[in-house]
């Protein structure tokens, strides 16, 4: 789960009035209900306002009530944990766009698979924008894209892959589809996940493609209703069997 705080007093670094003793909050620690310390990733922490912003992994949250979780901090024994051990083996990549962004720059994954990616077409203007989550990068120039190396998301299922995702304009000039996942080459795509806009039909069509224009594919469109540029949408595929049953979430 994600626990961000826009800033908290008790939360600022000693020197700025607050309780906390490292200025990058290495000493704050998540507890569950039995005070079990809980893996984390620390994502953002401001020592002059206490605003932070960390992905805790939490053994389970109710349906129904509260899920209670404890905050530690201001004591020299607590450490800080690795950013792998918030996500399981499970995660084959967790990608944040917290780093700044630079032609040919890494952008790190947060899992222990090490899938980083690379950026192209990208530059330092790119990153840093704030986001529905944290921090996130703009495709602004023709071709760009962040490539990743091959082995992660293969098929067949089951596999999930999800991210936030807003549209600002429409690519004149160029195919209309905006990409926000793409497995494969130019004409094997074996996952991609796509929003039309105005240059190719309807604005906010999303499109699934497994197996694109192979023997056996799958191929599935839903226009989101209402949909406006500068929105955000959350977008998850989940692919199960041999990769032919598809569920969209948005």
């Amino acid at each position: 789960v994600l626990v961000a705080f826009e800033g908290d007093e008790g939360l600022r670094h000693v020197d700025q009035g607050g309780h906390v003793l490292e200025p990058d909050g290495a000493d704050l620690v998540f507890r569950d209900a039995t005070m079990q310390p809980l893996a984390h990733e620390r994502l953002s922490y401001q020592p002059a306002s206490g605003r932070l912003a960390f992905w805790v992994r939490v053994p389970e949250v109710a349906a129904e009530g509260d899920t209670i979780l404890h905050l530690d901090y201001g004591a020299s024994s607590l450490v800080g944990q690795s950013p792998t051990d918030a996500w399981n083996d499970a995660y084959v990549a967790v990608w944040h766009f917290e780093d700044e962004v630079e032609n040919g720059g890494t952008i790190l994954d947060s899992s222990s698979h090490g899938n980083h990616g690379t950026a192209v077409a990208m530059d330092v203007a790119d990153g840093g924008h704030a986001a529905q989550v944290g921090r996130g990068v703009t495709f602004s120039q023709d071709d760009a894209a962040i490539q990743i190396g091959d082995g992660a998301l293969d098929l067949p299922g089951p596999l999930t892959f999800e991210g936030w995702g807003r549209m600002d304009g429409d690519l004149v000039g160029f195919s209309g589809y905006q990409r926000l996942f793409h497995k494969g080459t130019q004409f094997i795509v074996p996952l991609a996940l796509w929003v039309d806009d105005a240059t190719v039909g309807t604005r906010g069509e999303v499109n699934v493609a497994i197996n694109w224009e192979q023997a056996e594919w799958v191929n599935m469109e839903y226009a989101i209703p209402e949909f406006a540029l500068g929105d955000w949408h959350h977008y998850a595929v989940v692919v199960g069997g041999r990769g032919d049953e598809v569920v969209l979430y948005i």
